[in-house]
């Protein structure tokens, strides 16, 4: 082991923050890689056939955000009015924003009526978009029957973080009411976590074992069990894997490729499963999360950036800053993007190479000063308003406790006119 990191306290905790937003820095440009068309360009270009597995960022920030939330849950004694007007001051301010420009994007598509294809298959009725916008926001996208049209593609995993954000604070108000210590909220978080785990790790080995349910298991399906291994890494002893290991760096490049590797040889997502065993959901994804937790692992003992030029690491940190901005508001943007190319020389759209190319810059001609505007105007002040409310509610429950707790007051007189009578000892007890 190589200790000297740790002479430093304050500068290893800031590294391990560092190694996280490189983390979602990584898994954000994985996602926008997958949802471009340059890459599925190159692949096919190649000899071999091959799958890009590239999607496989979403699965690395659901393991991220069960480690992240659960950490922030256990610093603040499983509190849950604090956790949810965080979370609430966190994630609803840039989901609006990505709604207003989806909806007007949309709006724009339909009363226009042209590009014909934008019409037809990247726009809907206002009725079904307003629908949609609800699910979103209520976190049940997923449970939708009719699927989700083209600027909400992202959208899906959002609603696997809602449910676990809302089973967390479920269990953290019942733990309240029913005054249980933190510890014992932990041992059940820790229990509820491993129960997931087990469950999808089970259907996962029926999978490629060919045996199918009639209906897949929906904890599995929606990746549940990625959240579930970043909760039961949250609750491993930091000595045990706050560290900076000797081979650290190797192991950082070789645990981010080896999910890459594999996914790439296994079918598409998107495929209709077959009969037979399932490569994909039975082999790759359990080694890819085994994979992902070890890398959180790295990354907390600030080894992630250790692996990388200091270059690359300060343009993944403030990309992985502006990770969730960059997420809501791609495919949106993506739409715009494509629309401007068609409006300004349809020609790049008839060559996948050409068009390719194109699409990349006008993407990111966009998508950067829109992702920076919503960050700093919205999000970044967002979060402060969020901590400013958490810290306001915690002085005035404060105020309240001391107040009933000094003499004359109104608590107090009540206890001394109305004195707790103890029972008349028995002979026993005498």
């Amino acid at each position: 082991m190589d200790h000297r990191a740790n002479t430093d306290a304050p500068a290893v905790a800031a590294a391990r923050i560092d190694d996280i937003q490189i983390l979602r820095g990584v898994a954000i440009t994985m996602v926008l890689i997958c949802h471009l068309s340059f890459s599925s360009t190159l692949l096919m270009a190649l000899p071999v056939h091959l799958t890009l597995p590239f999607y496989v960022g979403v699965e690395l920030f659901f393991v991220i955000s069960g480690f992240v939330v659960t950490r922030s849950l256990i610093r603040g004694n499983y509190e849950p009015v604090s956790f949810l007007i965080r979370r609430c001051f966190r994630l609803y301010p840039p989901i609006l924003a990505f709604l207003a420009i989806s909806g007007a994007v949309n709006m724009i598509i339909r009363i226009v009526g042209k590009p014909q294809y934008a019409l037809d298959h990247l726009s809907v009725p206002f009725y079904s978009f307003a629908r949609q916008a609800g699910a979103i926001l209520g976190g049940y996208l997923i449970n939708l029957q009719d699927g989700t049209f083209y600027m909400n593609g992202a959208m899906w995993s959002l609603s696997v973080e809602f449910q676990f954000y809302a089973a967390f604070a479920i269990v953290a108000l019942a733990a309240v009411s029913l005054r249980i210590s933190p510890r014992l909220i932990g041992s059940a978080t820790v229990i509820c976590a491993a129960v997931v785990y087990v469950f999808c790790t089970y259907s996962r080995i029926c999978l490629a074992l060919g045996v199918r349910a009639d209906q897949e298991l929906y904890l599995t399906r929606f990746k549940f069990d990625f959240m579930a291994a970043g909760v039961l890494l949250a609750y491993v002893p930091q000595a045990m894997i706050g560290r900076t290991v000797r081979y650290g760096r190797a192991l950082s490049i070789a645990l981010l490729l080896i999910p890459l590797i594999i996914l790439s040889l296994c079918p598409s997502p998107l495929e209709a499963s077959s009969s037979g065993p399932d490569y994909l959901e039975g082999v790759g994804m359990p080694l890819t999360c085994l994979c992902y937790v070890a890398l959180v692992m790295l990354a907390v003992g600030g080894n992630v950036s250790r692996a990388l030029p200091s270059s690359i690491n300060r343009m993944l940190f403030v990309i992985g800053e502006r990770s969730y901005t960059i997420y809501l508001l791609h495919f949106p943007l993506m739409v715009v993007a494509w629309v401007t190319i068609v409006a300004v020389h349809v020609a790049w759209t008839e060559n996948a190479w050409s068009f390719a190319v194109v699409q990349v810059v006008a993407t990111l001609l966009i998508l950067v000063p829109s992702t920076e505007a919503v960050f700093r105007l919205l999000e970044v002040r967002s979060i402060s308003t969020g901590a400013a409310v958490v810290a306001a509610w915690r002085r005035r429950r404060r105020r309240v406790r001391e107040q009933q707790n000094t003499p004359g007051s109104k608590v107090d007189s009540h206890r001394r006119t109305n004195p707790v009578s103890l029972p008349e000892p028995s002979r026993l007890q005498r």
